[in-house]
């Protein structure tokens, strides 16, 4: 369009405002969150909008059609963090699985975010993790390690912030402070393993941890 019209590369960006404009004041109002940008849309794009409010079939194109592309975008990603950012995920401590990559890649895309900046995110994130590992230590005189799965669900989580992590993990040593109470006249265990569920639901993760040692003590 921007070739036909004789504006120039630099006008490409007035063209694809042009376009999406209708979109942009209509969309937010009404439930659809999918749209993709094709050659029937930029040709026509008060056509397609019209069409995109009416027509149901034409709302489940777009949400295919997304769901399509955003499938292949991140099969890009979660190539280009294997091969560009997986060293420095590893360098800086953290433990670098396919699941963790698919989440990273997923964070990515659903938020424009620069890849570099992302990768600090995460690193931010397990660092706080490793961190509450020792509070809780030093608050309970237990260790706990917190598995990958737990891992991977605080990782994605919303928003990713520090303060996000020490909400959960707050909840996890308010729980284990109450419950370890218990044991306190018993060995307490050398290690807690806190997989995802125990994040979920730490006050039944930390009961149901201490019911099973008191029933095979009392054996």
């Amino acid at each position: 369009m921007a070739v036909k019209q004789q504006t120039g590369a630099r006008a490409l960006v007035s063209v694809v405002e042009n376009v999406l404009l209708p979109f942009e004041k209509k969309l937010p109002s009404t439930g659809i969150k999918f749209l993709i940008v094709n050659v029937k849309m930029v040709a026509n794009p008060e056509k397609e909008l019209e069409d995109l409010l009416a027509n149901a079939k034409r709302r489940d194109f777009h949400r295919r059609h997304f769901g399509r592309a955003r499938k292949k975008r991140l099969k890009g990603l979660i190539d280009f963090l294997k091969s560009k950012k997986t060293d420095y995920l590893a360098g800086h401590g953290m433990r670098v699985t396919s699941a963790r990559l698919a989440l990273l890649a997923g964070y990515i895309f659903d938020e424009s975010i620069d890849p570099a900046r992302a990768c600090d995110d995460f690193l931010m994130l397990d660092r706080c993790m490793i961190e509450w590992q020792e509070k809780i230590f030093k608050q309970c005189g237990v260790r706990v390690k917190f598995s990958e799965d737990a891992v991977d669900y605080c990782l994605a989580l919303e928003p990713k912030t520090r303060d996000g992590i020490d909400a959960l993990c707050g909840k996890l040593l308010k729980a284990a402070e109450y419950g370890l109470v218990s044991l306190e006249h018993t060995e307490p265990p050398a290690q807690i393993i806190i997989p995802a569920t125990g994040m979920v639901d730490p006050k039944k993760f930390i009961n149901e941890l201490i019911a099973g040692k008191l029933q095979r003590q009392s054996r």
